[in-house]
């Protein structure tokens, strides 16, 4: 399926060659930096007439894996009279209010709300394994929310995920890469199917509109056909009663000549 082939060295048909390449750490060791945003107060239209790229969750979803622009931008103003901060490029995002667990990776300096967490991670970690086990995981977060709060995750409960990745960052970086690469292959996979649908789509316009258009043209010559035969058949009658043909003998003549 892939033509590059990766080989990890913890990896054998059996299962792991050797499980000490892998530790189990709480998320916050692996942590240089990491704060949520804040929303500068909506009220106060100049906030958000600025150039610094605002991130809401919907910019999140709707870009996936990494973020290049986003739908809002606030001033520098809106920065020191709120909680939020720069995010520098090349760092991890997490969602921890309401839609939880969404990871991304910003590829511009951004700000964003109190919904995402900021993340800079240490030097010795490959961020987009990081990124990849934070999606894996994201079917586990709802056991860390607790009954009857409205879904949100905090800084502490954030911090103490616990991690398993491998000791060496050159094995960080192979697994990211070949999580990638499938990344690449959905990708273009999903393009052939958009690409095949919007021909399916275009094809069945097209076979619709013939259709119509013989319809059409099929009413339109019934609708002669009938009048031609009206016609045909009143001046037929009207030539019999020139020649002084009875009304009944005329419909008989009529019925035989056009059958």
């Amino acid at each position: 399926m892939f033509s590059e082939k990766l080989r990890f060295n913890y990896l054998n048909s059996g299962g792991f060659k050797n499980k000490n390449d892998f530790k189990s750490v709480k998320l916050e060791s692996l942590i240089k930096k990491g704060k949520a945003g804040g929303t500068p107060k909506s009220s106060i239209g100049r906030y958000y007439k600025g150039n610094i790229p605002f991130l809401s969750i919907s910019d999140m979803t709707m870009q996936g894996k990494y973020i290049t622009f986003t739908s809002k931008k606030i001033t520098k103003e809106a920065i020191n009279d709120s909680s939020a901060w720069i995010i520098p490029k090349n760092s991890l995002l997490y969602s921890i209010y309401a839609s939880i667990g969404f990871v991304s990776i910003n590829k511009i300096d951004l700000s964003t709300s109190q919904a995402i967490f900021g993340i800079i991670l240490k030097d010795n970690v490959n961020i987009d394994y990081i990124y990849y086990y934070l999606t894996y995981f994201k079917r586990f977060v709802h056991k860390f929310i607790e009954t009857g709060t409205q879904g949100n995750l905090n800084k502490n409960i954030l911090y103490n995920f616990i991690i398993k990745i491998p000791n060496s960052i050159e094995e960080q970086e192979k697994i990211a890469s070949f999580l990638s690469l499938i990344d690449k292959k959905i990708d273009l996979t999903q393009n052939q199917i958009t690409e095949m649908e919007k021909f399916k789509k275009g094809l069945l316009q097209q076979m619709f509109v013939y259709l119509i258009l013989y319809i059409s043209i099929f009413l339109i010559l019934l609708f002669f056909k009938i009048i031609l035969n009206k016609l045909e058949y009143y001046f037929i009658f009207h030539l019999f009663k020139v020649l002084e043909i009875t009304d009944k003998g005329a419909y008989d003549l009529i019925d035989i000549i056009l059958m």
